[in-house]
């Protein structure tokens, strides 16, 4: 009876994962956050979706100066390591 029970919790796990990534999927889809900390230079902020509240990532201007900087190095070939960033940077 315990075998049963297992096998219908472990299909009940299966089944929930399987539907978080599908929401998950779909609300990135939609153009909304799924959460967590905001990536450096964006900012998290309230949006509907119908009856809903979701989250959009929004563009931090001081901090997007920064990152457009780094990637502006990197894409140039100016600095090839993270040490060198760090040097360009004077961190």
């Amino acid at each position: 009876m315990e075998a049963i029970i297992a096998l219908i919790d472990q299909y009940a796990a299966v089944d929930h994962a399987a539907r978080t990534r599908r929401a998950q999927a779909a609300n990135a889809e939609a153009g909304f956050f799924n959460g967590g900390v905001a990536p450096f230079g964006y900012r998290s902020v309230d949006a509907a979706m119908g009856a809903k509240r979701r989250k959009k990532l929004e563009i931090q201007a001081d901090e997007a100066q920064l990152v457009r900087y780094i990637f502006g190095l990197a894409t140039s070939g100016t600095v090839r390591t993270l040490s060198a960033l760090l040097i360009s940077l004077r961190c």
